[in-house]
């Protein structure tokens, strides 16, 4: 009964510590995001980065978040365009795609409209319309 105990309170602290270390992990692809995300990155480049697996931080990055790698990334990115779109009218969409990490202005005016509902020119006469 003791000794039952005893490895049940151990493995309890070892499930908080691998839990740290996750999210230690995981915070720190999320601040590699949010001071690279203009760059070309993909999870393969930040997993060898943080000299881990890709796989590995895929799992870690979902379970310490609830959203994938890629997802996080492309919300970030639209995030960003949107801040720089409805603040700075001397950028046009693709000077704006290249500064958020879009080397083509097609597919970021497709992704920013899947994850908008709106392109990223309605964006900008709806942004004029409410200042």
């Amino acid at each position: 009964e003791v000794y039952l105990s005893f490895i049940n309170e151990n493995l309890r602290l070892y499930a908080n510590q691998c839990k740290d270390y996750h999210m230690r992990i995981a915070n720190s692809v999320k601040q590699y995001i949010h001071e690279y995300y203009s760059e070309n990155i993909s999870l393969e480049s930040v997993a060898d980065k943080l000299a881990f697996h890709p796989n590995y931080i895929s799992r870690i990055f979902k379970e310490s978040y609830g959203e994938n790698f890629i997802d996080y990334l492309t919300n970030y990115r639209i995030e960003a365009a949107k801040e720089i779109l409805r603040e700075d009218v001397r950028y046009n969409i693709s000077d704006v795609a290249g500064m958020v990490g879009y080397n083509n202005p097609k597919y970021f005016s497709k992704v920013f409209k899947k994850v908008t509902g709106v392109t990223p020119g309605e964006f900008i006469r709806k942004s004029k319309k409410y200042k």
